[in-house]
């Protein structure tokens, strides 16, 4: 059994204001990069360990700048003459999706990750993340912020076109449409 490593006491103060400037609705402390370093290195595990707070999600923006578009489904999958109509949009989009989460290679299908912070008077946040390959050179962490709650974070993620896997099939035909480009450059 791995244990998972905690905070160490030398970065409760730094926790301690991520949390208050959350609660205040102001910008994180420039102490908070000392937490992330922390938690890119001895804190990895701690960062990973808590599967309620790690999930996959579709970069939706990321998949649709090179897939989503009528001259890629032409070349790919219709003849030239084919009439294109917003069903069929929405059907392949959604055929694309399934086929990333098949085969994610962490590209559009990267992890997500919130680390829950508490101080002693029994206020929280989370710090937040997502982690994506860079081959050889392992994971990448880009951090997203400190939240409220890790609900607060999937929500921001969400606006951003990255959507919980678990949640794609939400996905709306309008929401699916607005990432797809026609003949014209726009969707």
């Amino acid at each position: 059994m791995t244990l998972v490593p905690q905070l160490p006491k030398e970065l409760y103060e730094a926790r301690d204001a991520v949390i208050e400037n959350t609660h205040k609705g102001l910008e994180p402390p420039k102490s908070l990069e000392l937490i992330h370093q922390w938690l890119e290195t001895e804190g990895w595990d701690a960062l990973l360990g808590v599967i309620e707070n790690e999930t996959m999600v579709v970069n939706i923006p990321r998949l649709a700048d090179y897939a989503f578009n009528d001259e890629e489904y032409i070349a790919g999958w219709l003849e030239d003459e084919q009439i294109i109509t917003d069903s069929m949009r929405i059907g392949h989009v959604r055929m694309l999706i399934k086929q990333a989460i098949e085969n994610g290679d962490g590209w559009e299908i990267p992890s997500i990750c919130s680390f829950d912070i508490q101080r002693g008077d029994g206020k929280t946040a989370v710090i937040s993340c997502t982690i994506a390959p860079q081959g050889d050179d392992g994971p990448e962490t880009s951090w997203w912020g400190v939240y409220k709650t890790h609900e607060d974070f999937l929500r921001d993620l969400k606006k951003a076109g990255l959507v919980p896997v678990d949640c794609i099939d939400d996905l709306t035909d309008t929401e699916v449409l607005k990432y797809w480009k026609t003949k014209g450059g726009s969707s």
